[in-house]
């Protein structure tokens, strides 16, 4: 069989579940994966570039074969029964692969492979009014007795709050019933307050599908 960059990967891969599995997660280290591999720990890094990629690929894996197992599972009588089948095939699988599932959840990345995106404050006018959101959202929650989450996300009020109408929730079918003209008629309450208490030159509205933005007058925030 010729050696081809993509077979040293198939059998690294199939080695280090083979480690895991028959040792547990915590014995998975570049110098026993070397070792069980008869690759060096150089190849194994040039492969992968670090463990916690290595590990990402046997993650993968993991849940392809579960995948792979459930839906072998036969159809039931009714969708009671095919609940209680999935359930089953799930902890089945689990059990014959214990080590592979702690590997799957006690993984974590290290600090620098994680690059989550910064959250952009909202403009200062528009803060005052998620906040007002906030509040009405609260209250109509307890008056109607529906889960606020189930009316509106924060980010859904977030976008209102910046006039980012398109396609938000709070402006459909029932949530803008409950909500959604509420929330309508306090933007816009809030608007008219601004314009009568400022100058006009010194409110800016800019509206398009895409971007929206707004300056808001500072002294009343």
């Amino acid at each position: 069989m010729t050696i081809t960059k993509d077979n040293i990967r198939r059998i690294l891969i199939s080695k280090g579940r083979l480690l895991v599995k028959e040792k547990g997660a915590d014995y998975l280290t570049a110098r026993k994966l070397a070792e069980a591999s008869a690759y060096s720990v150089g190849t194994i890094y040039n492969q992968f570039g670090t463990m916690d990629n290595f590990v990402l690929e046997q993650n993968k894996q993991t849940l392809d074969e579960l995948v792979r197992y459930m839906l072998k599972t036969p159809k039931g009588e009714s969708s009671y029964q095919m609940l209680n089948r999935y359930l089953d095939a799930f902890v089945a699988f689990v059990l014959a692969n214990r080590n592979l599932w702690f590997l799957l959840y006690n993984f974590h990345l290290h600090a620098e492979y994680v690059k989550l995106p910064k959250e952009r404050p909202l403009p200062q006018g528009a803060a005052g009014l998620h906040e007002l959101l906030k509040l009405l959202l609260k209250l109509t929650s307890q008056e109607s007795g529906v889960v606020a989450k189930l009316i509106a996300s924060d980010d859904d009020l977030k976008r209102f709050a910046t006039f980012k109408d398109r396609n938000n929730p709070i402006l459909k079918g029932w949530r803008k019933e409950l909500f959604g003209n509420r929330a309508i008629e306090l933007r816009n309450g809030m608007q008219a307050l601004l314009q009568r208490k400022q100058p006009k030159r010194n409110i800016l509205w800019q509206r398009t599908e895409q971007n929206v933005k707004i300056r808001w007058p500072r002294k009343l925030w």
